[in-house]
C-alpha cells in the first residue's frame, strides 16, 4: 500500500486549516464539512469523484463492521453471545504476493485465519488507545499543577514552571 497517493489531498489540507481554526473553541465535524463547502467549493467540486470514493468506503466500512445481531439467519444463532461481527478483515497475500485487505464472513474463515484474525490485532494497539495513553501521559505530567478548567496547554506550561523551581531549589 506504500506509494499510493493519498485521495482528496487538496480537500484534506483546508480541511485541517479549518479545524486548526476552529477547534480551539470546539466545532463539530459538520460544523467543519460545512464551513469547507462554504469556503472552498471549487475543490471540493475537482476532487469529487476521490470525496465519493471515500463517502462510500466509509459507508462500506460501516456495513463491514455491523454486528450479528443487525442481521438475521443461521449465522446469529450459530455465533450468538460471541458478541463478533458478521465479517472481519483479513490481510491475504494476492497471487503477485502484495497483501490486500478482504471481507470474509465470520462463518468461512477457516480455523488458521481465525488464529491470524487474532494474531494481528492482538499484537497491534488500537488507535484510540495510543491516543489515550498519550493523553494519560499529560495528565501525569501536569499531576496537580493547574485547575481543572485550565487548558492542557495551559497546565503544562504550569507544570513545566513547576519543576524548573522545584529543581532550582
Amino acid at each position: 500500500m506504500a506509494g499510493r497517493k493519498p485521495r482528496a489531498p487538496r480537500t484534506r489540507i483546508h480541511l485541517l486549516a479549518i479545524q486548526r481554526k476552529l477547534a480551539r473553541k470546539g466545532v463539530t465535524k459538520e460544523a467543519m464539512i460545512a464551513a469547507l463547502l462554504e469556503q472552498h467549493s471549487e475543490i471540493t467540486r475537482a476532487e469529487r469523484e476521490d470525496i465519493e470514493f471515500l463517502g462510500l468506503m466509509t459507508i462500506a466500512n460501516s456495513i463491514c463492521n455491523l454486528k450479528l445481531g443487525a442481521t438475521s439467519g443461521v449465522q446469529i444463532e450459530l455465533f450468538e453471545g460471541y458478541d463478533v461481527p458478521r465479517t472481519v478483515s483479513l490481510s491475504i497475500a494476492d497471487e503477485t504476493g502484495q497483501v490486500q485487505r478482504v471481507q470474509k464472513f465470520l462463518d468461512s474463515l477457516t480455523k488458521a485465519e481465525a488464529r491470524q484474525y487474532v494474531a494481528d490485532h492482538t499484537q497491534q494497539p488500537p488507535k484510540q488507545s495510543r491516543t489515550v495513553a498519550g493523553i494519560r501521559r499529560i495528565l501525569d505530567d501536569i499531576g496537580d499543577s493547574g485547575a481543572d478548567d485550565w487548558t492542557l496547554k495551559r497546565c503544562l506550561k504550569a507544570a513545566r514552571a513547576d519543576d524548573a523551581d522545584a529543581a532550582n531549589n
